[in-house]
């Protein structure tokens, strides 16, 4: 057979086989495909007032208040990182899948915000769509940084949870319709300010036993590539306000290290809660915190080889966690800036030179040198409410005329190797340790009795012989 023939028959054999394909037209697609969702205020919880931008923003506008509403939340102009929750106002108009408003759509729509917390409650957390758009006015929300996206789904309100178990509320929970199309839309970015180390320690109220950020992975500083610096947002410390964040190694340890921002912004000491009860009985002389929240220690499971104390990084990334109530990153990575040891060794303390140890005194563990005191404070901040040591956690200091203990006491009574951290009930017989009330019951009496013991303070006359707290 010549060529010629071969081809021809090849392509009779191609038309015949082909004349037994079916064409099997794709089905239209209808119904829910997204949501075109806009955020229409970031408000201070329970109020309808806009809440801060960084300090080099609202100094560009002359204040607060005269921000335009429309730089608020952009890139040049990111709104301050919320100390708790704020209030966010969002709608949700839902679309098919030619991006034309679905009108005919009534179903439940849930919101959420990555990254950040919800607070709220069910009601806080979805909307009913009507005639297609869903409007919620209070998506609670807290620990909000860097760029920001809020969702609509139509899916399922994101779960609180109690103890480890869901809380259902049939009151509060939408009635689920069947089936759910999950389909879902975002918002444009907003921009909130970028983390730092001082960020992510400072306690969202008057408890210092954990970070805002417990849970998230997050990197903290720029590095030089991306054409960006880390600097600090002040409000209360003009003389640091927009400096580059400056992160040091200050120690070495087998299992990590200690890095601490010398330009984090001083923090002015607030002495009572909102509601105006006094927090603090002996505030710091000139109105300011005597540290700044601005340290860490960063858990690398080994020695971080190629690190030396005075070293200046440029990034440090990982996961924040609690261990005994102090804040670390866990599973870190981090570039280095700086190597102070290939510098002559007149430059080694280079960056370190600038952060200075710190001198405990009384006051700030909390002894205000008056009777009736709470048990935790002789051991010197065993107390959750106090944001002295806290703003010094991690970072350098110093304690002088140290004695230890001439005995150690267990105070473990039922053996489960657990003595609680805080006791913190007031003491009413002339400050004596056995008589304590216990309201909650945080602490046995057996604990409360135990705990001064064991640090040698049997005479329960705390109202004249402590060292003054000053």
């Amino acid at each position: 057979m010549t060529r010629v023939g071969l081809s021809a028959v090849v392509a009779a054999a191609l038309v015949a086989s082909g004349a037994g394909c079916v064409k099997v037209e794709q089905p239209a697609r209808q119904g829910l495909a997204s949501f075109d969702v806009k955020v229409v205020g970031v408000y201070a919880p329970g109020t309808t007032t806009t809440v801060d931008v960084v300090t080099a923003c609202a100094k560009k506008y002359g204040g607060q208040a005269a921000v335009p509403a429309d730089q608020r939340g952009t890139r040049p102009c990111p709104y301050a990182m919320p100390r708790g929750e704020v209030d966010v106002q969002l709608s949700a108009t839902a679309l098919d899948v030619n991006a034309s408003p679905l009108t005919d759509f009534f179903g439940p729509v849930s919101f959420r915000a990555v990254p950040g917390d919800l607070t709220g409650g069910y009601l806080q957390r979805w909307a009913q769509a009507h005639q297609g758009k869903a409007e919620l006015a209070q998506l609670k929300v807290a620990h909000l940084y860097g760029p920001v996206r809020f969702w609509a789904e139509d899916a399922p309100p994101q779960p609180i949870f109690d103890g480890g178990a869901q809380i259902i509320d049939t009151q509060q929970l939408p009635v689920e319709p069947d089936p759910r199309s999950y389909a879902s839309g975002l918002s444009p970015t907003l921009y909130f300010e970028d983390p730092t180390l001082a960020r992510v320690q400072i306690p969202d109220g008057w408890d210092n036993r954990s970070s805002p950020l417990v849970g998230q992975f997050l990197t903290i500083g720029k590095d030089p590539q991306s054409g960006e610096t880390l600097t600090q947002s002040c409000a209360d410390d003009p003389d640091l306000d927009g400096q580059p964040a400056a992160m040091v190694v200050t120690g070495l340890d087998p299992s990590g290290y200690f890095i601490t921002d010398v330009t984090a912004c001083r923090l002015k000491e607030v002495t009572k809660d909102a509601a105006g009860t006094t927090q603090v009985s002996v505030p710091e002389p000139d109105g300011f915190l005597p540290g700044t929240f601005g340290a860490l220690f960063v858990y690398n499971y080994s020695f971080p080889d190629g690190l030396n104390q005075g070293d200046l990084l440029f990034t440090v990334s990982g996961s924040v966690q609690e261990f005994t109530s102090t804040t670390q990153l866990t599973f870190p990575a981090w570039s280095i800036a700086e190597k102070v040891r290939e510098k002559s060794p007149d430059q080694w303390d280079k960056w370190l030179k600038y952060a200075r140890p710190y001198d405990i005194s009384l006051r700030t563990c909390g002894l205000d040198d008056v009777r009736a005191p709470f048990v935790t404070d002789v051991t010197c901040g065993q107390n959750k409410r106090n944001l002295k040591l806290e703003s010094l956690e991690s970072a350098l200091v110093r304690v002088r005329g140290v004695r230890f203990p001439q005995a150690f006491t267990n105070c473990d009574f039922n053996a489960d190797t657990a003595v609680p951290f805080f006791c913190e009930s007031k003491l009413i017989a002339d400050g004596c340790p056995a008589a304590c009330d216990d309201p909650t019951p945080y602490c046995s009496p057996a604990l409360k009795q135990c705990v001064p013991d064991a640090w040698g303070w049997r005479d329960c006359n705390f109202g004249g012989e402590t060292e003054p707290a000053n």
